[in-house]
């Protein structure tokens, strides 16, 4: 049976590691969850992580992005 499985595992897609897409979403969903918890309502939190996101690069962290996100929503460029 183990001779059966040898070099299956690798397939199934639940024990793969997540890419750089998952990876990229999981730090906007951060970055909007973050925003939220500051009283910003969904929708403007989306809009302004994702401005925030396309000032700063797919690299920056949430922290970063917050900041960013900040300033566009506060009108400072």
């Amino acid at each position: 049976m183990v001779a059966a499985l040898q070099g299956k595992l690798e397939a199934l897609p639940f024990l793969k590691t997540p890419g750089k897409a998952a990876h990229a979403a999981h730090v906007m969903e951060e970055t909007i969850q973050g925003l939220m918890s500051l009283g910003y309502r969904e929708l403007a939190a989306r809009h302004a992580a994702q401005s925030a996101s396309s000032a700063l690069g797919a690299s920056a962290r949430p922290p970063d992005l917050i900041r960013e996100a900040l300033r566009h929503l506060s009108g400072i460029s």
